[in-house]
Order: C-alpha cells, then sequence, then structure tokens
C-alpha cells in the first residue's frame, strides 16, 4: 500500500505544477468557490457525458443563488461524491471508473475557469464511461446470457444511434462556413461566442473586396458562404454570377463584404452588451478593425484606444501584449490615412518599442514603416524642396489629399484650434505667420487666409509631383485625376485635359476594378467639363453620352446629373447652328 502512493508522489507533482501554470495563465473568471455552481455545472457535464446533451463550446457559469440552495447543493455534493464507496465491496471497478469520472471533472472547478462546463473538460472522463457501460453491458450478458446479449446489443444499438446523430449533427456545425460560433450563438449567450462569431465575420470580409488582408478567399470557399448568408436575398444569383465571370471586387461582392460588415457588427454589439467584468481586449480591436475597415476613422480610434484600456485589465499577459501593439499600430495606420504622418509616427515608434520589450513579431514590418515615416516627417516642413525628396508615393499621395481637404477647409469648417496648428505646421518658416495668426484670432477671412489657402494648393501639387516620379511602374489613377482637378480649378484647361487622359491611361491597367470603373468614369466627366468650359460642346456632349453608358454598364452612378449636362450641351449645339 505504502508503495503504492509513494510511486504516485511524481504524477501528483507533477499535476500540481501544471495546475498552477494553467490558472496563472488564464484569465481572471470572477468565479468564487460556490457550491450550488459547482452542483450546476457538475450536473450539466454529467448530462453532456451521456451523449444527449447539448454541445456548445461555451456555457455561461450558473449563478450564486440564496442560502437555503447553497445548502441543499452541498448535501448533494458531498452525497454525490460518498455514495459510490456504497459499492467497493460488490462492484470495486464500478466505484474506479465512477470515481474517475468524477474526479475528472474537478480540476476544471478548481482551477476556476472562465467557463466552466466545455465539451473539451470531459474528454478524460468519458474513457471512464465508455469503460463503464461496456462493463454493464458484459454484466447484462453474463447474468442473463441470450437474453441478456439481445438486451445488450439492442441498447448498443439505440445508444450508437444516438450518439451517431449528436455527432454527425456537431461535426455539421464545424463544416459550416460561418463557423462553429454560429450554431453556438443559438444555444449560449456567453459574450464570447457572440465577438468570436462577429471576429469570424470579420475575417471573412476582410478577404473579400479592393483590398483584401491576407490571402483573398477562394472563389468555392466563398460560394459555400454566400450561398447560406444569403440563402433568401434576390442578390444572390447577381453575387454567384459575378464570380462565375472571374470578376473580383464587382458590385454585388462590394454589397456582400457590406453585408458581412453588418452581422460582424450586430455581433461585436451583442457581446457588448452581455459583456460582464471579464476584460475583453480583442473585443474592442476588432471592433475597431472592422470600423477602419469601413472607413470610420475617428470611431476606430475611440474603440482602440478602449482596447488599450482593457489590456492594462487582461490577465493573458502574451494575448494582452500582442493586442497592444497591433493597436498601437492600428492607431499609427489611421493617423497616416488622415494624413496626419507625426502622430502615425508617434504610434509606430510605440508599437515598434512594445514589441521589442515583449520579444514578439505581431507586426513583422514595424520597423520598415518607423523608417519609412521617419523619413517622410523629416522632410514636412512645407518647403517644395524638402517634398520633392519624398520618396514614398502612398505618403506623398496622402500627403497631397491632406493639403487638398485643407485648403477646402481652412476658415471655413476647420475648427480655429485646428487651424492655427495647421498655420504653425505649415508656415513655421513663414515671414506672414503672425498676420496669418492675427487674422485667425480676430476670425477675419483676409488675405493672409487667401494666401494660405493657395499655397496649401502648392504644397498639395508638389505632393501629387512627388508621388508621380516616385510611383515606378505602380498604377495610381487617382493620382492623375487629382492633378487634373488641380490645374482646372486654377482654368489651365490643356494642363487639366493632359493629366485626365494619363488618368484613363493608369486606370487601363488598374487591378482593382472599382478604383478602375470610378476613375474612368469621373475623369470622362472631367474632359466633358474641361471640353465645355473650351466651348467644344459636340465633344463634351460625347464625353457625357460615354459616362451615361459606362455607369449603365457598371451599375454606379457616381456622377448624378449626366442628364442635365447632355441637355444643356445639347442647348448650346442647337444655337450653334
Amino acid at each position: 500500500m505504502v508503495n503504492s502512493l509513494v510511486d504516485k508522489i511524481p504524477y501528483v507533482a507533477m499535476a500540481i505544477i501544471i495546475a498552477f501554470a494553467v490558472a496563472s495563465a488564464q484569465p481572471i473568471s470572477g468565479n468564487r468557490p460556490d457550491p450550488y455552481v459547482y452542483f450546476i455545472a457538475l450536473c450539466q457535464s454529467l448530462w453532456l457525458l451521456t451523449g444527449f446533451g447539448t454541445y456548445v463550446i461555451y456555457r455561461v457559469p450558473p449563478l450564486a443563488t440564496n442560502i437555503g440552495l447553497e445548502i441543499l447543493a452541498t448535501i448533494m455534493l458531498i452525497a454525490i461524491f460518498t455514495a459510490p464507496l456504497l459499492l467497493r465491496r460488490r462492484w470495486p471497478l464500478v466505484v474506479v471508473l465512477i470515481y474517475w469520472i468524477l474526479f475528472g471533472w474537478i480540476p476544471a472547478q478548481v482551477l476556476s475557469f472562465v467557463h466552466p462546463v466545455t465539451d473539451r473538460y470531459l474528454f478524460f472522463p468519458s474513457a471512464a464511461s465508455t469503460i463503464l457501460i461496456a462493463w454493464l453491458l458484459w454484466m447484462a450478458i453474463k447474468k442473463w446470457q441470450t437474453r441478456g446479449m439481445v438486451i445488450g446489443a439492442t441498447v448498443l444499438l439505440i445508444i450508437t444511434l444516438f450518439w451517431l446523430r449528436t455527432t454527425l449533427k456537431y461535426l455539421a456545425e464545424w463544416r459550416d462556413p460561418r463557423s462553429v460560433w454560429f450554431a453556438a450563438t443559438n444555444k449560449s449567450p456567453d459574450e464570447e461566442v457572440s465577438y468570436s462569431i462577429g471576429g469570424h465575420y470579420l475575417d471573412l470580409a476582410s478577404r473579400l473586396g479592393t483590398n483584401p488582408r491576407g490571402s483573398r478567399l477562394p472563389v468555392d470557399e466563398a460560394r459555400r458562404l454566400a450561398r447560406v448568408v444569403w440563402e433568401n436575398d434576390p442578390r444572390l444569383p447577381a453575387l454567384l454570377a459575378e464570380w462565375s465571370a472571374g470578376k473580383k471586387s464587382g458590385p454585388m461582392e462590394l454589397e456582400f463584404q457590406k453585408y458581412l460588415w453588418s452581422l460582424a457588427s450586430a455581433a461585436f454589439d451583442h457581446a457588448l452588451k452581455t459583456k460582464s467584468g471579464r476584460a475583453l481586449p480583442l473585443l474592442y480591436f476588432r471592433r475597431g478593425v472592422l470600423l477602419m475597415d469601413q472607413g470610420k476613422l475617428e470611431e476606430s480610434k475611440k474603440e482602440l484606444l478602449d482596447a488599450i484600456d482593457e489590456c492594462s485589465r487582461f490577465t493573458f499577459t502574451e494575448v494582452a501584449n500582442e493586442i497592444l501593439v497591433s493597436s498601437h499600430n492600428a492607431l499609427g495606420v489611421i493617423a497616416f490615412r488622415q494624413g496626419d504622418f507625426r502622430e502615425a509616427l508617434r504610434w509606430y515608434k510605440l508599437a515598434e518599442e512594445e514589441q521589442t520589450r515583449f520579444g514578439g513579431n505581431w507586426v513583422p514590418d514595424i520597423t520598415e514603416r518607423r523608417k519609412k515615416m521617419e523619413g517622410t516627417v523629416s522632410l514636412m516642413s512645407g518647403n517644395a524642396t524638402d517634398l520633392e525628396k519624398i520618396s514614398d508615393p502612398d505618403a506623398a499621395y496622402t500627403l497631397g489629399m491632406r493639403y487638398l481637404d485643407l485648403s477646402g477647409r481652412f476658415g471655413t469648417t476647420l475648427p480655429a484650434t485646428e487651424a492655427q496648428r495647421i498655420a504653425n505646421d505649415v508656415w513655421k518658416s513663414s515671414a506672414n505667420l503672425p498676420a496669418l495668426l492675427s487674422e485667425l484670432e480676430k476670425n477675419e477671412h483676409g488675405p493672409m487666409e487667401r494666401m494660405f489657402n493657395e499655397n496649401l494648393k502648392t504644397l498639395a501639387w508638389n505632393s501629387f509631383e512627388a508621388a508621380a516620379r516616385s510611383k515606378g511602374k505602380r498604377t495610381m489613377p487617382n493620382l492623375f485625376f487629382r492633378r487634373g482637378m488641380l490645374l482646372a480649378d486654377k482654368n489651365d484647361l490643356k494642363g487639366a485635359q493632359k493629366e485626365f487622359l494619363t488618368a484613363l491611361d493608369e486606370a487601363s491597367r488598374e487591378t482593382d476594378v472599382n478604383i478602375k470603373e470610378e476613375t474612368t468614369v469621373l475623369s470622362h466627366d472631367a474632359l466633358g467639363i474641361v471640353a465645355w468650359k473650351s466651348g467644344d460642346f459636340r465633344s463634351a456632349f460625347q464625353w457625357f453620352e460615354v459616362v451615361e453608358k459606362e455607369q449603365t454598364e457598371y451599375g454606379k452612378k457616381w456622377v448624378a446629373d449626366i442628364p442635365s449636362k447632355k441637355q444643356q450641351m445639347q442647348n448650346m449645339i442647337d444655337k450653334g447652328k
């Protein structure tokens, strides 16, 4: 007996070490020792063990209740764990198997897991239950012989059929293109189920559209998903037709992507509403990524900052570190898209420092991003010579669009404090800065403001020049369209016409079908306006006719007033006859 116990000591020690490691790695569950919770969790687990329960990844733990039920639950637990001892003399094997099941259930409760009842906790106890069923059948055969064999075989067949049906149903849930989380949402109100299905929808949506993240969703997989998600949607045939024709990022695919985004958003909202006291930084990070994909950059920033705040309360260190670095990187991406390169550099530096300190590699290109941004920021004095040195076409184009946007808002919709900051940033070496700041302080829209607006347009042009010079073989139709619009604004019609024709040439080689179609239509419309301003009404009419045909062919309406423009051109042509 002593030897039997002694040789178990290494196994017990190892189990204790593993238990401490698991307990320290998991996030704080908020669960506390409670007899009623233990009793209900045991009942759920035993029912699952029969094979007739409802299988789902996560279940919400039962809540503590009044003192009466606590006492009753304590008595029931004591009875469950002591009753098998009554069988030890007659059926010692049964006692061993019962305690195998009961003690196999204990770790998930003692370690206070976030989810005290899940299917995977039953793998070890299920081995004992299978042996127990086989023993019962063997006993029946031994006692009743032929009749026992018939009864045993019948019972075994019935159990097998029930288990087979349940297994096939559960496997089908795992094969669902919407993931196993879809079926789980109908079985469990746990917030992790909601934000996990939302995360899956977000991942699927990110692999579609104009700029897929990672590998593009294979067409066969996309078809399976669409047939399930849009089963009764009248848009399904058009979407399938697009994919059959080999068209990527078509109008129906973009509609489908938006629908997946809406499903992800609804799932995230539900998770947020049902969220308990647990820290869930991944939920906020995913919401931030979703909003960024939708172009809602300010809303995305708020969610990412909330994710960073949640990380401070999250005890699973490795996951918290990854989300922290990824959130800071995403904030840098947002600042870059908004043209605030200094802010982008600040976030990239922070993400790089953290990733190095944590020893991770979650954003592999963060060092390259930081270096690029440092180079760009160092050339942002507003000096034309510095702008010529920018070698990153994306940064140059984004900066040009930023200057263009500011020129349209400066002195009108731009808040006074931001206007002063922009003025100090762009004209920090200009002798005109004091006069401009004086005008802004007095809310006077005078000559300095007009001069500054013209300077912003010049800086936008110089930035676009840097982008055109450094783009290499890349196609950037939007760049040349914007250059054309700037020249048209200065009434340089020949120069604008040349840029719009270049935009069309770039669009013909663009792989992003949406950019290609939109830029083609807008450039043809712009050429029509240039011809109109030049007095060539027949050419203008022909350009507007091309736009009308293209919008019909593409199924979109980027230029709403084409019929009106055509009528005006026809009237001008008739007057000239």
